[in-house]
């Protein structure tokens, strides 16, 4: 593995980016409040990426455009498995981050109000502290909207249903 200051240091094959980026300092310099994914040879992945081959690396932080996207993306999928918690039944539609943060698109049965806000920040605050690791799954177009329309979930079969024919689609989740 080559870093970003050409130092170089070798891994077993499959160690994960976060764990060779890790293993170089407890704090990164150049990325306040630590890791939040990795370019490998370029490419924007996440944390648990397995290096297979030998590759240049280096870590994404908040204070980069990409670190901040990542942070923002993570946070929404947070709301969502406390929007999932609090109101059973509601469908999910997007959930993109945005330049001032992110957001997400809910089909709810009633509007949330002041207290429901409250609650879910709650939850998100509980679900944060439980620090349960992200996970990324891809899986087959056909595949996935299978599993959207099994759970009910109209909005990601949509969404999955525009991606041609033997792409990937990607879940991602707590």
């Amino acid at each position: 593995v080559t870093f970003p200051d050409d130092t170089t240091a070798e891994f077993p094959s499959g160690t994960a980016a976060g764990k060779a980026l890790q293993s170089r300092s407890a704090g990164t310099p150049g990325i306040p409040g630590g890791l939040l994914a990795a370019r490998v040879d370029g490419r924007l992945t996440d944390l648990t990426t397995p290096l297979t081959a030998d590759s240049r690396i280096e870590g994404v932080g908040f204070d980069s455009p990409e670190g901040r996207d990542v942070f923002r993306h993570s946070s929404s999928h947070i709301l969502a498995e406390a929007v999932a918690d609090l109101f059973p039944g509601t469908k999910f539609a997007i959930g993109p981050s945005i330049e001032e943060g992110f957001y997400y698109d809910f089909e709810v049965e009633k509007p949330f109000t002041p207290e429901d806000l409250e609650r879910i920040e709650k939850r998100m605050a509980e679900i944060v502290k439980a620090n349960a690791p992200f996970v990324r799954s891809e899986m087959p177009r056909d595949e996935a909207l299978r599993s959207f329309r099994e759970k009910g979930e109209v909005y990601k079969a949509e969404r999955a249903d525009e991606q041609q024919p033997g792409e990937k689609a990607a879940e991602t989740g707590q």
